[in-house]
């Protein structure tokens, strides 16, 4: 038997035989003898053992049997006691219902919280399963995040823009199980181009639906595009393509991350070798220096011992320029250094090397060639500077070039050449300026 027909066999009980027993004895006794009056505070102790035991209801009934005893009881002997007697039953029944209807609210409020919380227990037990599913894409998510410390320590200490791109397309590569990466830098086909055209990242989550585009690569199933910006715009694109898997929002949004790592490394690339190029080159005429070029020099002389080859060298210097300077102004001196190293820079091979030796002073190595050859590419310097024409303060002028020219020997070192041009270039002037000397006769030596 369970629980609940246990209580209604005892509410049976209690209410067919102990009840009417207790009234019929009690009612006796209080005809019998008026003076038992109290005996019906009994039924205060049945009235709540029948509440505690069974239900309210049963309370009511013990207080209804104890309000018909406690009339006899004042019919025989009137007394306040036995009156107060029969009121009390009423009470103390009223005070126990009222408890019972408090510790229903209770019950009530406490069974809403609890049903709140099984839907809360069942809903976190939903997304624990749903966890649960997604946990290998959870673990690879966060492989991802703790490999991207390393690629960003990698780019971080690496200038060379090959080197950066390898690592690009290595990483993006391992971290999204990509059939193909790559590094656009020109637009070759429409998702290039719309990444191009519109300046923005680029998902297709399925090739062979995606209404934008036309199917394209049959071989591959998504796609995800991230543009490189550099200066306001795109460097380059970081394009990679799946097969067998399908791209979703927070792959873009990983890759976001890796867009920007990348495009800062770039950015630091382009700065470092920004610098680089300006601690050898001269910032007026864009040339080399006279510290890098004398280095260049010094390599030039160490390969042609070690190969046999032979090189010429030639120091240039702008005749009467201190004159020029003095009359039209330093400005219209610096045009002119400009506009002479331009010339020159068109009239030798892009293997020559040419620098700023000094001043007015510029200094050419031409690998490889013969003291005729450099007197012949000397002469076409020379007459190129002469035709140059310059407009300051409303007057035409030119300019002309001395140019002195060694040819390495076996035994050389660097300053030897140098010294031997630049007394070429001395005796040039002495013979009148705008001309071309060849070190060797014995008023060079």
């Amino acid at each position: 038997m369970d629980k609940e027909k246990i209580t209604n066999f005892y509410y049976e009980v209690f209410a067919g035989f102990v009840l009417p027993a207790f009234f019929v004895v009690t009612t006796v006794l209080v005809v019998k003898n008026p003076q038992l009056g109290r005996v019906l505070f009994l039924y205060l102790f049945c009235e709540i053992a029948a509440f505690v035991l069974f239900s309210i209801y049963a309370a009511f009934l013990v207080a209804l049997a104890a309000s018909f005893v406690a009339v006899i009881a004042l019919i025989i002997n009137p007394s306040w006691l036995i009156a107060g007697d029969f009121f009390s039953y009423w009470v103390v029944a009223g005070l126990l219902g009222w408890y019972l209807k408090r510790l229903s609210a209770e019950y009530g409020e406490c069974k809403i919280w609890l049903e709140k919380k099984e839907e809360e227990i069942s809903r976190l037990e939903s997304q624990i399963e749903k966890y649960k599913k997604n946990l290998p894409d959870l673990r690879e998510r966060v492989s991802r995040y703790r490999k991207i410390s390393d690629f960003a320590l990698k780019l971080a200490t690496t200038f060379d823009f090959e080197k950066i791109s390898r690592y690009i397309i290595e990483f993006s590569r391992e971290v999204f199980s990509a059939s193909s990466v790559s590094l656009v830098a020109h637009p070759t086909d429409v998702y290039d181009k719309w990444v191009y055209e519109n300046q923005k990242p680029l998902l297709v989550e399925s090739l062979s639906t995606d209404y934008r585009f036309p199917r394209v690569y049959s071989q591959h199933d998504s796609l995800m595009a991230y543009p490189l910006f550099w200066e306001g715009k795109i460097y380059s694109a970081i394009k990679i393509f799946a097969t067998g898997r399908t791209y979703e929002a927070d792959d873009l949004r990983f890759l976001s991350a890796v867009a920007s790592l990348s495009a800062l490394a770039f950015i630091n690339a382009g700065l470092f070798e920004r610098t680089q190029q300006l601690a050898i080159t001269d910032g007026l005429t864009g040339l080399y220096n006279h510290r890098h070029f004398f280095e260049r020099l010094e390599e030039e002389v160490n390969r042609a011992k070690r190969f046999g080859k032979s090189f010429a060298f030639m120091m240039l210097d702008i005749d009467h320029f201190k004159n020029f300077n003095d009359s039209y102004g330093h400005p219209a001196g610096d045009e002119v250094l400009r506009r002479v190293s331009a010339r020159i820079r068109k009239k030798i091979r892009s293997t020559d090397i040419i620098g700023r030796y000094g001043g007015e002073e510029f200094s050419i190595i031409l690998p490889e060639t013969t003291g005729a050859k450099a007197v012949a590419v000397a002469e076409g310097i020379r007459k190129a500077v002469k035709s140059e024409k310059f407009n300051f303060g409303g007057k035409t002028v030119s300019v002309s070039v001395t140019i002195g020219i060694s040819v390495f020997a076996a035994k050389d070192v660097a300053g030897e050449i140098v010294s031997r041009a630049d007394r070429a270039l001395y005796r040039g002037k002495k013979e009148g300026r705008d001309r071309v000397v060849l070190a060797g006769t014995e008023k060079d030596k």
